[in-house]
């Protein structure tokens, strides 16, 4: 199976593929046995968005000659997995969740690093950003921020704030039912409690601007208009949005308006990596998730992409590096977060918040 660019005049060999249904049926009919010309390429399963990928992964084949084929799965990434069983081609799976992480290895289609891999990697990321038995580590981190109007940043503190009544009709996210915000609200069960927490996300429900929509992006554009005085997102699109900014008065418009409020101790999650069960490409699996965490590709992470590196040890551009310290205030362990995916999940149900 080959899998073919988004655009063949990228010089890079980075393949994606958007139709997981057409992809499916092709690997199904079409793939062969690994042979050996295999062995200068590496089957990556994500639900990362391919702006985020390109960069470190362009680098990575430059520098070993090793071809990424990436498919791109947007929702059902598990499922896909599951249904595929031990004809599977992944050889590495990342993914922008740890709840999700943790769900791909409870179903038994991840394995532990080998022992000399585990070991490169529990030196690089630190314990709190990998699995304690080696079946996922941590690449990039990030915080769920709330992006306050300037006139208003004063009055907002923290994820509670959100919910008091002063802010009714001025609060923008996206779905309740998105990766990020199940975070979010496993993140304030772990520090206020189920009860506590259910009375915030009604809270939270009665203040939206609007009917839960769009990205990220979505909700830093509504604060700007002025639709909304909050909007929650994560921490690198404030800065993706000053990169795509179209001018410098546009850029130093954002700058004035609004103001990003990182919580005392912030909803931090990880995009995270994981050997996939059966690996075809052992081989390349071990150099593709070494390259993730070295120097090299971190640094990329947090240049281009403005992603908060998984390593302590590498140094971060000036614009990212005012907000190292706030990150190691996380109000839950990423172990936690995804013990309570499933009743965080349950409780937005509940409140049928994106009605």
């Amino acid at each position: 199976v080959r899998f073919y660019p988004q655009n063949p005049k990228r010089q890079f060999a980075v393949k994606i593929i958007r139709n997981a249904a057409v992809c499916l049926a092709v690997i199904l009919t079409f793939s062969p046995a690994p042979t050996a010309a295999a062995e200068e390429e590496v089957n990556l399963y994500t639900d990362r968005q391919e702006v985020f990928l390109r960069p470190v992964l362009k680098e990575f084949t430059g520098q070993t000659g090793v071809e990424v084929n990436v498919l791109f799965i947007k929702s059902g990434l598990r499922e896909r997995m599951r249904a595929e069983g031990a004809s599977s081609p992944a050889d590495v799976v990342l993914v922008v969740d740890v709840g999700a992480l943790s769900d791909i290895v409870a179903d038994e289609l991840t394995r532990p690093a080998p022992p000399e891999l585990a070991a490169d990697l529990s030196r690089a990321v630190p314990a709190a950003y990998r699995d304690p038995n080696n079946h996922w580590f941590g690449v990039t981190r990030r915080a769920r921020v709330l992006y306050v109007s300037a006139e208003h940043a004063a009055k907002v503190r923290d994820y509670p704030d959100i919910a008091d009544p002063q802010w009714r009709g001025k609060v923008c996210v996206r779905s309740g039912r998105h990766p990020y915000n199940i975070g979010l609200v496993s993140h304030m069960i772990a520090v206020y409690g189920e009860a506590k927490t259910r009375e915030w996300i009604d809270g939270f429900r009665q203040n939206l601007a609007r009917r839960p929509q769009g990205n990220d992006r979505a909700q830093i554009k509504g604060v700007l208009t002025g639709e909304c005085h909050i909007g929650v997102a994560n921490s690198y699109y404030f800065f993706q949005t000053l990169k795509n900014a179209e001018s410098d008065a546009a850029r130093n418009e954002l700058r004035e308006k609004i103001i990003p409020v990182y919580p005392p101790n912030p909803n931090v999650n990880i995009t995270g990596m994981a050997l996939a069960a059966r690996a075809p490409n052992l081989a390349n699996a071990e150099k593709l998730m070494r390259f993730m965490i070295g120097e090299t590709a971190q640094k990329l992470y947090a240049n281009e992409n403005k992603e908060f590196p998984a390593r302590d040890d590498v140094e971060w551009p000036e614009d990212l590096a005012p907000y190292r310290a706030k990150l190691h205030n996380a109000g839950a362990p990423l172990q936690r977060l995804a013990e309570l995916r499933a009743p965080a999940s349950k409780m937005m149900e509940d409140a049928d918040f994106d009605r």
